[in-house]
């Protein structure tokens, strides 16, 4: 199991960690009880727990809640045992963990595993925060109270208890047992105490243990290149393993979903890789129900094939019947990236916009606009949305922060929700397809969806698609166009571009021949995949033939380069056409 830890925690509680222990095949039925375990936790509070509030670590725990004006949990089971009344029974699962808890004097809790949504988030709860305990009373978080957190609600409080979300039931199959220390609590004993309850529960619920594990704030993230604040969407993501960012970040995996979805090559070649409540938007288009699709575009440069994945998608999901809302991020590259109004508008009315429209977007049911000029209540929103988000949740989510990347963030989420508002049809299900780079303003924009229940709004769904290598063989830059092919690229210069690309070849032709390619690596593979090749069957000859050395790099480049010149002579002639058209189609409302 990925716990992940938020930067504000690591900043406040350095030294914090979770142990973790998972159960399978839970039976957490019938009433079998764990008797003599209970008459020796119940032996042992009457002889050496008399004075309990004196013994380590219940005095470390009682400090914490103290200071929040509450008590440790487990005191008022111990005041209960030791005036001759029994320790409280709820179910075999449970049971044990508290029996565990109770001897050992510590914290411990236990959550279904299968009503966990993505990710766990070891967190320190925001001021006034709802949560919702074990009995589904609405509690208030207090600062300062350290969190779990999945993907969409915090699970459990240290200071108010475990939460109604993920709470162990009778059919509960697959389970985690949590050690939960406060800062001052010795590691060894957390761990003992976890260890305990697993042999607890595998005796009254017949369940097989799993590993036990401490979790630790960056512990073996560095390595995986997906430590919480690297995510950056103004910066550069070096994605190397995409399964461990989507146990990281809780994304789910696409394939699931794969019958359901009507087939593209991005889905089926494992490039669109993850999601997020994906579902919401297919039962939409089951049940013919309203449903929107939201994107942004930051015409800071030239549009180039990076930009084309994105636009693949657009007119995707516009067959499959969304109402289509496009931003162009004008405001957002004013403050970010130092680009003129006038200018950014300029580049997207003659380069972006007819581009996209001649890749096969059909804009008479889209809703193109500027940030810096659109309807009043999406500006209304972004001033709303500025009172309900502190600064410091601002650096946790992006790391470094500036106040136009504030701005930005703010503007972004406006985007994502500003859709679901009546001006535009009320709240409906609305899609963001995105690089994983964009996720934090996602992850912002799903919290503020919850925080203004007024608007009704439902939290935005999105899908996750892979970085294209840029040519050179890392990422794409609009500062070196070397690095990328231009949609607008001469043909003949971006063929010289292309034949200068980065190659997953040997040293020699006769290296290659003996050794094999690596297609994996290749940036001119990459075009095939993404963007040149449709038919399955040839994209994988090509990768077995440049596996295996009966094709070379100068094959590779002489059949890309035939495509590529096809493709780029052909989208230039309706991207002449488009331009005409571009004006009578930006959105009015």
């Amino acid at each position: 199991m990925i716990i992940s830890f938020s930067q504000r925690l690591r900043e406040r509680f350095p030294l914090i960690y979770l142990v973790t222990a998972e159960l399978e095949k839970v039976d957490n039925t019938g009433s079998r009880e764990l008797r003599q375990e209970r008459k020796q936790v119940k032996r042992i509070i009457k002889e050496q727990y008399r004075k309990y509030k004196n013994l380590e670590p219940i005095r470390t725990y009682e400090r914490y809640f103290s200071r929040h004006g509450l008590e440790f949990p487990l005191s008022a089971i111990y005041e209960q045992v030791l005036t001759g009344k029994d320790i409280p029974t709820f179910s075999p699962l449970v049971d044990a963990v508290l029996l565990s808890s109770l001897k050992h004097r510590v914290l411990l809790d236990v959550k279904d595993l299968d009503r966990i949504e993505g990710g766990l988030m070891l967190d320190e709860g925001w001021e006034g925060e709802e949560f919702r305990n074990l009995k589904g009373e609405l509690m208030f978080i207090q600062q300062g109270d350290l969190v779990l957190r999945d993907e969409k609600d915090i699970i459990l409080s240290w200071l108010y208890g475990s939460g109604e979300k993920a709470k162990v039931h009778r059919d509960t199959k697959r389970a985690v047992i949590l050690g939960l220390p406060v800062p001052g609590v010795d590691e060894r004993r957390i761990e003992l105490a976890v260890e305990e309850a697993v042999k607890l529960a595998v005796k009254a619920c017949k369940a097989k243990a799993g590993r036990l594990e401490i979790h630790k704030p960056g512990e073996g993230l560095e390595e995986r290149g997906l430590v919480f604040e690297r995510i950056d969407p103004w910066g550069r993501v070096d994605v190397k393993d995409y399964k461990r960012l989507q146990d990281e970040f809780g994304i789910k995996p696409i394939e699931p979903l794969l019958k359901e979805l009507k087939p593209h090559p991005y889905f089926e070649r494992k490039i669109v890789f993850g999601h997020r409540d994906l579902e919401r938007i297919l039962q939409a288009i089951r049940k013919r129900k309203p449903w929107a699709l939201m994107t942004g575009m930051m015409p800071s440069g030239p549009f180039h094939f990076g930009h084309k994945m994105v636009a693949d998608e657009i007119i995707y999901w516009q067959s499959q019947g969304a109402d289509v809302f496009i931003c162009i991020a004008d405001l957002e590259a004013y403050g970010v990236r130092k680009i003129g109004l006038e200018e950014l508008r300029k580049t997207a009315l003659e380069i972006y916009i007819p581009n996209l429209i001649a890749l096969g977007l059909k804009p008479e049911s889209c809703k193109i606009y500027f940030q810096s000029d659109w309807v009043p209540a999406y500006y209304r929103l972004v001033c709303m949305f500025s009172r309900k988000v502190t600064f410091n949740e601002f650096k946790d989510i992006y790391g470094d922060i500036s106040p136009a990347k504030i701005q930005a963030a703010l503007l972004q989420s406006a985007d994502i929700l500003h859709p679901q508002l009546e001006l535009f049809g009320g709240p409906k299900p609305v899609l963001v397809p995105v690089g994983v780079d964009q996720d934090p303003h996602l992850r912002l924009a799903r919290d503020l969806a919850e925080r203004f229940k007024e608007f009704g709004f439902i939290r935005p769904s999105s899908t996750y698609h892979k970085f294209m290598r840029g040519l050179k063989g890392g990422k794409m830059s609009s500062s070196d166009p070397a690095s990328y092919i231009s949609l607008n690229d001469d043909p003949q210069t971006a063929k010289k571009k292309l034949m200068a690309a980065f190659t997953g070849g040997g040293g020699t032709v006769k290296e290659q021949r003996e050794k094999g390619g690596n297609p994996d690596v290749c940036t001119v593979f990459d075009l095939f995949k993404y963007h040149l090749i449709k038919q399955e069957e040839e994209l994988l000859r090509i990768y077995e033939e440049c596996r295996t050395g009966k094709r070379i790099c100068g094959d590779c480049k002489k059949q890309c380069s035939q495509l590529l010149i096809e493709f780029l002579e052909e989208h230039q002639k309706k991207f002449e056409k488009a331009k005409e058209k571009v004006k009578r189609f930006l959105a009015k409302v």
